[in-house]
Protein backbone atom coordinates (compact mmCIF):
# COMPACT_ATOMS: atom_id res chain seq x y z
CA UNK A 1 0.00 0.00 0.00
CA UNK A 2 1.84 2.99 -1.07
CA UNK A 3 2.14 6.24 1.19
CA UNK A 4 0.40 9.38 0.56
CA UNK A 5 2.11 12.55 1.13
CA UNK A 6 0.57 13.29 3.92
CA UNK A 7 1.12 10.40 5.61
CA UNK A 8 4.80 10.57 4.67
CA UNK A 9 4.66 14.29 6.58
CA UNK A 10 2.93 13.14 9.61
CA UNK A 11 5.91 10.69 10.13
CA UNK A 12 8.44 12.70 9.49
CA UNK A 13 7.04 15.14 12.17
CA UNK A 14 6.15 12.28 14.64
CA UNK A 15 10.31 11.21 14.14
CA UNK A 16 11.06 14.99 14.84
CA UNK A 17 9.31 15.34 18.19
CA UNK A 18 10.29 11.70 19.28
CA UNK A 19 13.97 13.23 18.71
CA UNK A 20 13.28 16.31 20.32
CA UNK A 21 11.70 14.63 22.93
CA UNK A 22 14.94 12.26 23.79
CA UNK A 23 17.45 15.58 23.39
CA UNK A 24 15.43 17.08 26.01
CA UNK A 25 15.52 14.36 28.04
CA UNK A 26 19.35 14.50 27.79
CA UNK A 27 19.80 17.64 28.77
CA UNK A 28 18.58 17.24 32.16
CA UNK A 29 21.01 17.01 35.45
CA UNK A 30 24.20 15.33 34.57
CA UNK A 31 24.34 11.96 36.18
CA UNK A 32 27.83 10.96 35.78
CA UNK A 33 29.35 12.90 38.48
CA UNK A 34 32.67 12.87 36.25
CA UNK A 35 34.67 15.63 35.67
CA UNK A 36 33.60 17.41 32.45
CA UNK A 37 35.54 19.65 29.70
CA UNK A 38 36.18 23.08 30.62
CA UNK A 39 35.42 25.46 27.77
CA UNK A 40 38.53 27.79 28.51
CA UNK A 41 37.22 31.87 27.85
CA UNK A 42 33.67 30.54 27.91
CA UNK A 43 32.33 28.75 30.48
CA UNK A 44 31.83 30.85 34.23
CA UNK A 45 33.01 30.47 37.75
CA UNK A 46 29.87 29.48 39.88
CA UNK A 47 30.82 31.80 42.83
CA UNK A 48 32.78 34.94 41.83
CA UNK A 49 31.50 35.11 37.65
CA UNK A 50 34.50 35.72 36.22
CA UNK A 51 34.97 33.44 32.54
CA UNK A 52 37.69 30.37 33.59
CA UNK A 53 40.81 31.16 31.74
CA UNK A 54 43.54 29.97 33.63
CA UNK A 55 43.51 25.74 32.99
CA UNK A 56 45.94 24.81 35.84
CA UNK A 57 43.28 26.23 38.70
CA UNK A 58 39.94 25.05 37.61
CA UNK A 59 38.11 22.99 39.66
CA UNK A 60 34.80 21.44 39.72
CA UNK A 61 32.25 20.09 42.18
CA UNK A 62 29.31 17.40 42.20
CA UNK A 63 26.06 17.86 44.09
CA UNK A 64 24.84 14.82 45.08
CA UNK A 65 21.55 16.71 46.36
CA UNK A 66 21.15 18.85 43.09
CA UNK A 67 22.48 16.32 41.01
CA UNK A 68 24.72 19.15 39.22
CA UNK A 69 27.71 19.83 38.46
CA UNK A 70 29.44 23.21 39.27
CA UNK A 71 32.86 24.68 37.88
CA UNK A 72 35.31 27.42 39.10
CA UNK A 73 38.38 28.99 37.86
CA UNK A 74 40.26 28.58 41.60
CA UNK A 75 39.68 25.75 44.34
CA UNK A 76 39.60 28.41 46.82
CA UNK A 77 36.06 29.62 44.42
CA UNK A 78 34.67 25.70 45.09
CA UNK A 79 35.06 25.66 48.81
CA UNK A 80 33.53 28.95 48.95
CA UNK A 81 30.69 28.08 47.43
CA UNK A 82 30.00 24.58 48.54
CA UNK A 83 30.02 26.13 52.42
CA UNK A 84 27.86 29.05 51.74
CA UNK A 85 25.32 26.78 49.58
CA UNK A 86 25.51 24.00 52.10
CA UNK A 87 26.59 21.69 50.08
CA UNK A 88 27.37 18.54 51.99
CA UNK A 89 30.93 17.66 53.17
CA UNK A 90 31.24 14.31 52.35
CA UNK A 91 32.40 11.44 49.93
CA UNK A 92 29.04 11.93 47.95
CA UNK A 93 30.07 15.52 47.19
CA UNK A 94 32.53 14.54 44.52
CA UNK A 95 35.57 17.57 44.29
CA UNK A 96 38.19 18.01 40.85
CA UNK A 97 40.69 20.00 41.42
CA UNK A 98 43.51 20.21 37.58
CA UNK A 99 46.57 19.24 38.20
CA UNK A 100 48.80 21.76 38.15
CA UNK A 101 51.60 19.17 37.44
CA UNK A 102 50.14 17.72 34.15
CA UNK A 103 47.94 19.78 31.94
CA UNK A 104 44.49 18.40 31.07
CA UNK A 105 44.29 15.97 34.25
CA UNK A 106 41.69 16.05 37.35
CA UNK A 107 42.65 15.03 40.64
CA UNK A 108 40.60 13.91 42.87
CA UNK A 109 40.55 17.10 45.46
CA UNK A 110 39.88 15.44 48.94
CA UNK A 111 43.25 13.38 48.05
CA UNK A 112 45.37 15.99 46.58
CA UNK A 113 48.02 18.15 48.07
CA UNK A 114 48.13 21.82 47.29
CA UNK A 115 51.54 24.40 47.25
CA UNK A 116 50.85 27.48 49.19
CA UNK A 117 52.94 29.49 46.92
CA UNK A 118 51.14 29.95 43.51
CA UNK A 119 49.14 32.56 42.03
CA UNK A 120 46.15 31.81 41.54
CA UNK A 121 43.20 33.88 40.00
CA UNK A 122 40.97 34.74 42.72
CA UNK A 123 44.00 34.57 45.15
CA UNK A 124 43.93 32.03 47.12
CA UNK A 125 47.12 30.97 45.90
CA UNK A 126 46.50 27.17 46.05
CA UNK A 127 47.63 24.45 43.00
CA UNK A 128 46.92 21.18 43.17
CA UNK A 129 49.49 18.26 43.20
CA UNK A 130 49.18 14.54 43.18
CA UNK A 131 51.68 13.75 46.37
CA UNK A 132 52.94 15.39 49.74
CA UNK A 133 56.33 17.55 49.98
CA UNK A 134 57.20 20.92 50.73
CA UNK A 135 54.75 24.09 51.34
CA UNK A 136 52.28 21.49 50.57
CA UNK A 137 49.08 20.82 52.51
CA UNK A 138 46.20 18.12 52.35
CA UNK A 139 42.69 19.05 51.15
CA UNK A 140 40.75 19.71 54.62
CA UNK A 141 43.60 21.76 55.56
CA UNK A 142 43.35 23.60 52.06
CA UNK A 143 39.77 24.16 52.73
CA UNK A 144 39.29 25.38 56.36
CA UNK A 145 42.11 28.02 55.39
CA UNK A 146 40.20 28.97 52.14
CA UNK A 147 37.12 29.54 54.19
CA UNK A 148 38.66 31.52 56.79
CA UNK A 149 40.23 33.76 54.25
CA UNK A 150 36.97 34.03 52.70
CA UNK A 151 38.48 36.18 49.95
CA UNK A 152 35.68 35.72 47.39
CA UNK A 153 32.48 36.47 47.88
CA UNK A 154 29.96 35.56 45.66
CA UNK A 155 28.01 38.43 44.15
CA UNK A 156 25.15 39.89 46.94
CA UNK A 157 26.59 37.14 49.18
CA UNK A 158 27.14 40.67 51.71
CA UNK A 159 23.53 41.45 51.41
CA UNK A 160 22.04 37.45 52.08
CA UNK A 161 23.84 37.52 55.63
CA UNK A 162 22.89 40.93 56.16
CA UNK A 163 19.18 40.04 56.13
Amino acid sequence: MPMHRRDVLRLMLLMGVSGISLGVAGCGKDESGKPRAIKLGRDVCEHCTMLISDPAYAAQLWDPVRGQQHLFDDIGCATMYAAENGIPDGPETRVWVASSERPGEWLDARAAFFRTDARSPMGYNYAAMGGAGAQRIDFTTMRTQAIERGLCRAPGAERMQRG
